[in-house]
């Protein structure tokens, strides 16, 4: 499962080419793409013949639902020529407090919101090949899904709730408040 905007920085393209690899090559596999943006056409056309699926956008419990029948999740990031480059991406938290296992490429802070091999694997950016291998070695490791699924939901529980944040606000506003 993927839920992105459908532009060129998320590499939904890259995601697609290593699941139609996988099929390929007799792996059963299915993936879907929660959605809508510019490259959509694009992304349909490069899908074709593969397990791909577009939904396009849904509603909050459409995604809840899809992300209840996901085994894993994707997040393919990639810094684009244009020098647009993604955040943590907070899809990665919110698949993780899902409880889903993540496959995400090592791109800006993405990596600071998850636990390498323990709630997610990770893959180095703009490489079909690279989320081919992570891909093979998730679905190997499928006997890990619930313990990752665990892991991921008790690292956002641990890191992210709304008074961690205010706690931390607190402690800058009173450094340059100079308390």
């Amino acid at each position: 499962l993927t839920i992105a905007r459908l532009v060129p920085q998320k590499g939904v393209d890259g995601a697609i080419r290593a699941v139609a690899r996988l099929a390929a090559e007799g792996v059963h596999v299915e993936y879907t793409v929660i959605g809508n943006g510019p490259e959509r056409e694009a992304l349909e056309k490069l899908a074709q013949g593969a397990p791909v699926q577009f939904t396009g956008a849904l509603n909050r419990e459409a995604v809840h639902e899809h992300c209840a029948r996901a085994h894993a999740f994707l997040f393919t990031p990639r810094k684009v020529p244009e020098g647009d480059e993604e955040g943590q991406g907070l899809v990665v938290q919110e698949a993780q407090a899902c409880g889903l296992p993540v496959l995400a490429t090592r791109h800006g802070g993405v990596p600071e919101g998850l636990i390498e091999n323990e709630t997610a694997l990770l893959a180095q950016e703009n490489s079909d090949d690279a989320l081919h291998a992570k891909l093979l070695e998730l679905l190997a490791r499928h006997a890990d899904w619930p313990a990752m699924g665990r892991a991921g939901r008790a690292l956002v529980e641990a890191r992210y709730t709304h008074l961690q944040h205010l706690d931390g606000l607190e402690r800058v506003y009173a450094q340059v408040l100079g308390r």
